[in-house]
């Protein structure tokens, strides 16, 4: 091979070498700006009625009434994956419940889940089993008073999931070993309150 041949196969090499490298691992990204109403089509929305998920204000709202409500991205993932949120508070202290889910065995409830977030002030982790919930970490929070953001992220990575919350008013981490579900499985949003002023906002899934 004579070296202006050899120089092309050498700067191929380092353009496919860097598109590699910078390839990104994201999933599917929502900033939830868009027109109110549904929250769209890539979403199953779980809402007993008359509670509901909808966008308000470019933001991802769950209109508590008589349960909370909850939606679940489509399709359900295959992969150890990294979702997170920022959980917004408006209009008063909240001191109800807002989770971001991953490992949904389904996509019209959450159910056999992994659910981190807010619940009653605290940062909480929860193992969902059908209608119940085992609590497998809890962290009490700075109160959530209007203003609050919070940068909520779940990891489920094989056995190993962490619940944190990143660079808001409240930074905590909770780190678990558990065995109970699978990979993969769908990821979602949950949450309400009789004085609701939770908000959702930027959802990111990645791959790790």
């Amino acid at each position: 091979m004579n070296p202006l041949m050899k120089i092309g196969t050498f700067l191929v090499a380092l353009f496919f070498l860097s598109c590699a490298k910078t390839a990104s691992k994201d999933i599917y990204k929502d900033d939830f700006n868009r027109a109110d109403g549904p929250v769209g089509t890539s979403y199953t929305t779980v809402a007993p009625s008359p509670s509901s998920f909808q966008i308000t204000g470019g933001r991802a709202y769950p209109m508590f009434n008589v349960s909370q409500p909850a939606i679940l991205f489509n399709p359900p993932l295959t992969t150890n994956y990294k979702a997170s949120v920022t959980m917004q508070i408006s209009g008063g202290t909240y001191t109800g419940s807002g989770y971001i889910l991953a490992r949904s065995t389904a996509n019209n409830t959450p159910n056999n889940a992994f659910a981190c977030g807010y619940n009653g002030g605290a940062l909480v982790l929860l193992r969902v089993i059908g209608g119940s919930a085992v609590i497998l970490g809890s962290i009490t929070l700075a109160p959530l008073v209007s203003g609050t953001s919070d940068r909520v992220v779940l990891t489920v990575d094989k056995y190993t999931i962490r619940c944190e919350i990143k660079g808001g008013v409240n930074n905590s981490v909770i780190l678990v070993v558990d065995s109970t579900y699978s990979d993969g499985g769908y990821v979602g949003l949950m949450g309400g309150a009789a004085n609701n002023f939770l908000y959702f906002d930027d959802l990111l899934i990645e791959n790790l």
